[in-house]
């Protein structure tokens, strides 16, 4: 789960220059950064949580083996945050540049209470499984508690929601076809047609962000 949080860290460093500089020099530019990428982020993230929440057993199996087969429902918890948890990994450099730390500090210490309180009910009840959906509810309530105080800046376009069900429409059904299938070609397969789906709908925030980052480098 921590391993696929290097994806949008990359991204982030490369355009904190950028953001940081654009802030500073052109406010309209800033928003635009801010809004492409976080519509990008949004992208990456879904099929990876769509993916790994159905192919969350399989994906256990292959890297630990059937000792650890029972925590599949958890680490299919865990995963599903993804979707979220990727575009809400700009709040915090936002946060860095418009000096508003200690309003998203605010935002995590709530977050914690409330897994706090829902670890402690869910974990008797459904063990690791509990602390996994416990994790994922309170990454989502500090997601949206940023989102809404951040709500000028950050928008899902129209575009980007309907453009991201149909490719995870096309994962799912790739998935459900190939379920049987190693997990390494399953991979493969719905990479290429999550992004081909991407490609044939003419969604081009993947490539504005790759070419503000070129611009940073």
């Amino acid at each position: 789960f921590q391993v696929t949080l290097i994806i949008p860290n990359v991204f982030i460093s490369a355009l904190y220059p950028t953001l940081a500089r654009a802030y500073t020099e052109n406010r309209d530019q800033f928003v635009s950064f801010i809004k492409k990428s976080f519509n990008s982020l949004f992208l990456i993230g879904a099929p990876i949580a769509l993916g790994g929440f159905l192919l969350s057993h399989k994906i256990i199996l292959f890297f630990f083996g059937n000792e650890y087969f029972s925590a599949g429902n958890a680490f299919a918890w865990l995963i599903f945050g993804i979707f979220l948890i990727f575009p809400a990994s700009l709040f915090q450099n936002i946060a860095i540049i418009t000096k508003k730390q200690t309003r998203i500090a605010l935002h995590t210490f709530i977050s914690l209470i409330i897994a706090v309180i829902i670890n402690w009910i869910l974990i008797p009840r459904l063990g690791v499984t509990g602390a996994a959906l416990g994790t994922t509810i309170a990454y989502s309530l500090l997601f949206f508690l940023n989102l809404f105080f951040f709500k000028d800046l950050f928008t899902f376009s129209k575009k980007t929601i309907y453009d991201t069900v149909l490719a995870s429409i096309g994962v799912g059904i790739i998935i459900w076809l190939f379920y049987t299938f190693h997990i390494i070609i399953i991979v493969i397969l719905s990479s290429i047609v999550y992004f081909g789906i991407l490609q044939l709908l003419k969604n081009d925030n993947l490539i504005s962000l790759i070419s503000i980052i070129k611009k940073t480098s």
